[in-house]
């Protein structure tokens, strides 16, 4: 899954994790997802860890586990059903096939990529490729021919942005990630925000600083600490171990010190420390406490031992309570500082930034460093010579090709989601779609009904609405046609509505069923649950009786046959005889819970009386379960229609699975 900074990825994220717990059956005693990330930062966003935490895969080259440890992992790995790993633009192809490794070991299942275990990658492609190493979707150098992990996966992209409220300022951001050119308008929208260094000095104290090297970072820290009178500057202390000689541990020193804080893991030799500054961590020390590469905190408190050396500092984080939560109870903490540069602020959002441009950067860089900041009122862009020129943009981006090329191949192997297809379940029937469903609550759930599937159908039948007779409850873009609940019951209730244009069927409420239900059931009967019922016209002229259904738990199958059979008496064939009517004739669908569970045995009787009683057969297969744990307790019913198709949809708020219904009536065939 992909989109432009700011389209809300892990936002979801969230969604899917809370979706894989919800129909995964663990009883809420573990997760059935693991989540992970490329970076500390980005893991602590989603409550996870990072990818080589999680897999104990090492930095430098993939190590077959233990048998013991392989062990300890299938136990974990009993439940877990997808795998979930964010900023997927820092993983580099050589990691992914680590991955596809690691979990073949675990699972024991080689012949399966990613050993069976289902895989969710997430970030934009547009943003920062992994360092010294292979983006993902290019071939690694140890395989330069054949089939990649990569190619393997479905595309989904995520197109709207939620962070810039500005919809020019978004196009221009996804332009730059993409290499196009752009509009003069666009441009000259950018060199607006061009400013000198004095400028933002003034104009933008506080705002973020970007630069390309850590060198510019260090640089930038060291002109602004270097006027502070009050500082104090933290020196290593270096131990070194298995020199031989003093000449040995000379060499040693001097290579120790000219290394990059990348080659140190990022640990600088020295550190300007002034109480009141903001401090940005730069390894990760504890990623499942929020202590990761990237996060930033404001310096309180510097402890000293009894001979004045500097054991450890106090930061405090304000922009998020995970931080540092085990750490305080430890009343422990030490932190490794500078400013930031491209890498570290990816994946971050704040609301002012300044970035120091220069006509050689890559879009990547550009990319990242500009999408971090949520309006373009906040985007300060600084040159080293004040130049206030926009070079980038004015042709297309040769450096690019590839990952367009790229996005073209991925644009062809898309994702085809549930309403996709059930959306082209409606359209190419080209008839009357009917969404069958146990909301549980109308009133509660009435903000929830807002997906394409049932906003493509034409006729919803709920049940367990658990609404009052009197009381109305609107449904965007329908309108109720009928609706009853028994007055002694809390839960029940069962509502028809339909479109509100009633383009393709007009729907009239059969009040006599209704009323029959209040006036005339026996005692035994009486308790069981609701039915109501509206006549269906469609725009060829044929009539349709639809039915909706709703049965109280733990009833008996034959009170349950009872009390169908005494609602829709005059639509069986012997009482339609003896009262002189044909409404035994009339085709009838008819849906809802009847909280017996079709897919068992004992509920043959009740199939084989709605069929011998009311010629009603099941449309649905009972082999799809309609609930969350297995059971196809609600069904769809139908009689006479030779092109009624059911289908299970999906619901995020219901223990229930709604039922697509899609009849075919240009060429409606009647069969009596």
């Amino acid at each position: 899954m992909t989109g432009p900074a700011g389209c809300g990825k892990t936002f979801v994220i969230r969604l899917l994790m809370e979706i894989c717990n919800r129909f995964v059956n663990t009883d809420g005693h573990c997760n059935a997802y693991i989540t992970c990330a490329s970076t500390g930062k980005a893991a602590v966003a989603i409550d996870g860890t990072t990818v080589h935490t999680a897999l104990k895969i090492s930095l430098s080259r993939l190590l077959p586990l233990s048998v013991e440890v392989v062990q300890q992992y299938r136990v974990l790995f009993q439940f877990v059903k997808v795998l979930i790993i964010d900023e997927v633009s820092m993983i580099s192809a050589e990691l992914l096939s680590h991955i596809d490794a690691r979990l073949k070991q675990i699972t024991g299942k080689y012949d399966v990529e990613f050993g069976g275990i289902d895989i969710i990658l997430i970030g934009d492609l547009r943003q920062l490729p992994p360092v010294r190493a292979t983006p993902i979707y290019n071939q690694t150098k140890q395989h330069i021919a054949g089939p990649t992990l990569w190619r393997s996966l479905k595309f989904f992209e995520l197109d709207q942005v939620m962070r810039q409220a500005n919809q020019m300022f978004s196009n221009i951001l996804t332009k730059i990630g993409n290499g196009t050119k752009l509009e003069n308008n666009e441009k000259e929208l950018l060199e607006s925000r061009f400013f000198t260094k004095e400028q933002t000095e003034q104009l933008c104290p506080h705002g973020l600083r970007l630069f390309l090297s850590n060198n510019s970072v260090n640089g930038y820290n060291h002109s602004i600490l270097s006027n502070i009178a009050d500082k104090i500057v933290s020196t290593a202390t270096d131990a070194y171990i298995g020199c031989h000689s003093a000449n040995q541990e000379a060499f040693i020193r001097q290579k120790i010190h000219k290394m990059s804080v990348i080659d140190t893991g990022g640990l600088p030799y020295e550190i300007t420390l002034v109480i009141g500054k903001p401090y940005l961590i730069t390894t990760n020390i504890d990623v499942s406490d929020g202590i990761t590469n990237g996060a930033m905190g404001i310096l309180v408190h510097i402890h000293r031992d009894n001979n004045d050396e500097i054991t450890r500092i106090w930061l405090e984080f304000t922009n998020t309570a995970k931080i540092g939560q085990k750490m305080r109870v430890k009343e422990s903490f030490s932190s490794y500082c500078c400013m930031r540069s491209h890498n570290k602020s990816q994946g971050g959002t704040v609301n002012e930034v300044v970035y120091e441009y220069d006509k050689t950067r890559s879009q990547q860089l550009m990319y990242v460093a500009m999408s971090r900041v949520t309006t373009i009122n906040g985007l300060y862009i600084v040159t080293k010579d004040d130049s206030k020129v926009f070079n980038h943009g004015r042709r297309n981006a040769s450096s690019m090709d590839g990952l367009q090329s790229e996005f073209r191949r991925l644009a062809l192997n898309r994702l085809s989601t549930i309403d996709k297809l059930l959306n082209e379940f409606i359209t190419t029937r080209k008839g009357l779609a009917i969404y069958s469903f146990n909301c549980q609550s109308l009133r509660k759930h009435a903000a929830d009904f807002n997906s394409s599937v049932m906003n493509n159908s034409h006729i919803l039948m709920f049940s367990e609405t658990c609404l009052k007779n009197n009381e109305n409850i609107d449904v965007p873009n329908f309108d109720c046609v009928v609706q009853f609940k028994r007055d002694n019951v809390r839960n029940g209730g069962v509502a028809i509505y339909q479109k509100s244009n009633k383009a393709t069927a007009v729907l009239m409420p059969n009040t006599d069923i209704t009323l029959r239900q209040i006036t005339s059931l026996s005692v035994n009967a009486v308790d069981v649950g609701e039915i109501c019922a509206a006549r269906c016209l469609l725009d060829n002229g044929q009539i349709i009786m639809t039915v909706v259904v709703y049965i109280s738990p733990n009833q008996s199958i034959p009170k349950i046959m009872q009390f169908i059979h005494e609602v829709l008496a005059l639509y069986t064939h012997d009482v339609a005889a003896i009262v002189n009517v044909d409404y035994d004739k009339i085709p009838m669908i008819m849906s809802g819970d009847f909280n017996v569970n079709f897919a068992a045995p004992k509920a043959e009787p009740l199939l084989q009386f709605l069929e011998s009683k009311l010629n009603l057969k099941m449309n649905n297969h009972p082999a799809l379960s309609t609930t969350k744990y297995g059971t196809t307790i609600y069904s769809v019913f139908s009689r006479y229609l030779n092109k009624l198709e059911s289908t299970v949809y999906v619901s995020y708020f219901s223990y229930h699975k709604p039922l697509l219904s899609v009849l075919e009536y240009d060429s409606m065939e009647i069969k009596e």
